[in-house]
């Protein structure tokens, strides 16, 4: 795809001259244009992020002083050069040359090689689609929804400026996922010990592009350029919508426009755009079919005063009451696509042997990044690319090739481990356990360590830990050659059950809402009921609907994986003895590394 260039007068036939131009679209005169370093801190400090959210406060690289009241309604900037795409779920959509711009830059092409799903095609083998196309099809449904509201109710003053913001949100909402998406955000930076989160990275990578990335000035984006109506707030409440601002946090967009926010990323109600889409294109990947036509979604919503869940009254986002059925069907399928699909025990197994092959690479395997005084040869580890945008668009899910290929000889570990995975020999599941862990008192390694020390004890009341006169942590355990004695009488060395032996997982799996139901979040009015200035959404009775719900909306579960095969038969008997001694529901088995 070829960059466009901004708008240029021969795009507009309708007008005769620059002068007619302006004076049609509202500009009156000269405009002046939206730097791509928006949001930027000043100085230099190459391709590193900024450790704050958005800041309010103006770049020195943005234009000022240019008054759009009168223009940020007008579409006629936005529809000329512009260009077509065809997408699996939607067809053909159409792609403005802002739009265009963002697409074509090594930010936003890294997402062809980021798999939506992660890890979940080495068992669902067609889920193999990227977080490229699905940031496509949310800029898609974005616009749409915004669209539809201005279209439906002209009173809100939605303008084509609040229609591009929301679209380009969508657009760049998942520039800050990693290699294998949620396998990079949820394990490995957590296993590294760093607190971060990829709405945190979207919104620094999007900085990063429009300063020009790592071409710096020369390629920097102006979007004045290509949407004159939009300015430096504009930016900041595209970074607001990205990252799910809180409400009094807000500087993009007045309180009368806060519906606007809940378009792409719903920290209301959860309901948004970017889940229609990736719940339809991810089923479709992985079981077959599509959960449900969503289109009545966006076709039919209206923005209505109505209370939140703490009692605020907000202008929020609406869905005739008939719609109960698809939005409990909506939530239902996040259920059954978490527990058929993305928690699978053997795509969560590959994902674990990743994490473990890039945290034992870690220290030896780098990316070229900025220069700096921690880095002057420009190599940054993998747990810090995070922290620098330069460094961190270059990792991707060829980051498995990369590590394999790479002769630095403190990679063996790893590649031992990606050599497994060539092999299929997987950590298999132990088996998993119906537990409230929340209630255990325990974090993941603890209960890993309590699992060891059962099957050690036999199934015994465990004896305090005590120091002995070397120092060392001593039991009234007998010990024979190494192997510990118990009740199921394990006492080769080979079947000793280590705490590094295996792999404590939490599973919290539910509708949307923990323990509650995720529609009362939602708000409705009736389809019979008249539109006017005293229309208010209201929440749906759930005696209308009570048979359809289920006994509980959450799962709560302790699964085990094990590194060493040898020693699935000793984990499989420690987690049996751990659910005993703390009343955890009898272990199921799943032993299958294949699904």
């Amino acid at each position: 795809m070829s960059t466009p260039g901004p708008p240029s007068p021969k795009s507009l036939p309708l007008f005769h001259n620059k002068r007619d131009r302006d004076e049609s679209n509202g500009y009156g005169g000269k405009r002046s244009r939206v730097a791509g370093a928006v949001g930027a801190t000043s100085g230099s400090n190459g391709g590193r992020p900024v450790s704050q959210g958005p800041s309010p406060r103006k770049s020195t690289l943005v234009g000022e002083g240019r008054s759009h009241s009168l223009n940020r309604d007008n579409h006629s900037n936005l529809l000329v050069n512009v260009k077509t795409y065809k997408d699996s779920l939607y067809g053909t959509l159409e792609l403005e040359p802002v739009i265009q711009r963002l697409m074509d830059t090594p930010q936003f092409q890294r997402l062809h090689g980021l798999k939506q799903l992660g890890t979940s095609d080495n068992v669902f083998r067609s889920c193999t689609h990227t977080r490229f196309e699905h940031s496509v099809g949310v800029a898609h449904l974005a616009q749409r929804f915004a669209e539809g509201l201005r279209r439906r109710q002209p009173e809100l003053g939605i303008t084509a400026a609040d229609v591009m913001c929301v679209k380009i949100a969508g657009l760049l909402h998942d520039l800050g996922h990693g290699p294998f998406s949620h396998m990079w955000d949820d394990a490995f930076v957590k296993r590294m010990g760093v607190e971060w989160k990829h709405e945190t990275g979207s919104v620094n990578m999007m900085r990063y592009m429009l300063r020009g990335g790592d071409e710096g000035p020369a390629k920097a984006i102006d979007l004045g350029s290509y949407c004159p109506a939009l300015d430096a707030k504009d930016v900041t409440f595209i970074e607001e919508m990205i990252l799910g601002t809180p409400e009094d946090q807000r500087k993009g967009r007045s309180s009368d426009k806060e519906f606007l926010y809940d378009i792409v990323n719903n920290t209301r109600s959860g309901l948004d755009v970017d889940k229609l889409d990736y719940f339809q294109r991810d089923a479709r990947s992985s079981v077959g079919d599509r959960p449900m036509d969503l289109d009545r979604f966006i076709e039919l919503a209206r923005v209505l005063p109505a209370e939140d869940q703490r009692g605020n009254r907000r202008r929020m986002i609406c869905y005739p009451d008939k719609l109960w059925t698809e939005a409990l069907g909506l939530f239902r399928s996040r259920m059954e696509l978490h527990t058929l699909v993305y928690q699978h025990h053997g795509g969560k197994s590959v994902e674990l042997m990743l994490v473990d092959a890039f945290a034992k690479a870690d220290p030896y395997f780098t990316v070229p990044g900025t220069v700096d005084e921690k880095h002057p040869d420009g190599r940054w580890r993998m747990s810090e690319a995070i922290h620098d945008c330069k460094a961190y668009t270059r990792l991707k899910d060829s980051l498995v090739d990369l590590v394999t290929n790479d002769p630095h000889p403190g990679l063996g570990p790893a590649k031992g481990i990606l050599e497994r995975l060539e092999r299929r020999d997987l950590y298999p599941c132990a088996g998993a356990t119906e537990c409230d862990f929340t209630k255990l008192g325990m974090a993941e390694e603890e209960v890993a360590s309590e699992m060891v020390r059962v099957l050690r004890n036999g199934g015994r009341p465990l004896p305090p830990r005590r120091e002995n006169d070397d120092g060392e942590s001593d039991t009234d355990i007998d010990e024979e050659e190494g192997g510990a004695v118990g009740t199921y009488g394990i006492t080769e060395a080979s079947v000793v059950l280590e705490e590094e032996d295996i792999i404590v997982e939490f599973m919290h799996l539910h509708w949307g809402l923990k323990d509650a139901n995720p529609v009362s979040k939602l708000r409705f009015f009736s389809k019979y009921a008249p539109m006017g200035p005293d229309t208010q959404g209201v929440r749906l009775d759930e005696e209308k609907y009570a048979s359809f719900l289920p006994r509980v909306f959450e799962s709560k579960k302790i699964r085990v994986f094990v590194r060493n095969t040898v020693k699935v038969d000793a984990a499989r008997k420690a987690l049996e003895l751990f659910c005993h001694e703390h009343g955890c529901s009898s272990p199921s088995p799943l032993l299958s590394q294949d699904g």
